[in-house]
């Protein structure tokens, strides 16, 4: 079975004009990397949009918590290049 599939839309930039106001961007960006790794550990599925927003950070933990084969699994040939830059190795799963 198939995990969930988890929509990811947010924006960090101290200057974003939501309130209330970003008080620590720098946090947010770690906090969305590490609910990337949490969610591809738990086998789920991303649902992502472009931009200079946390998606970019939720993709690169995901990336970081899948192993290779998961990855390759789940989106065929066409990400094959991230496969080069997983931090994972058959020593380290």
């Amino acid at each position: 079975m198939k995990g969930p599939l988890i929509a990811i839309v947010g924006d960090a930039r101290p200057n974003r004009l939501f309130t209330p106001a970003m008080k620590d961007p720098a946090k947010a960006k770690r906090a969305a990397e590490e609910l990337g790794t949490e969610l591809a550990q738990r086998g789920a599925r991303l649902l992502v949009y472009g931009g200079p927003f946390l998606e970019a950070d939720v993709v690169r933990g995901f990336v970081a918590g899948t192993h290779p084969w998961q990855l390759a699994q789940s989106s065929g040939n066409r990400n094959r290049h991230l496969l080069a830059a997983m931090p994972w190795s058959p020593k380290n799963p």
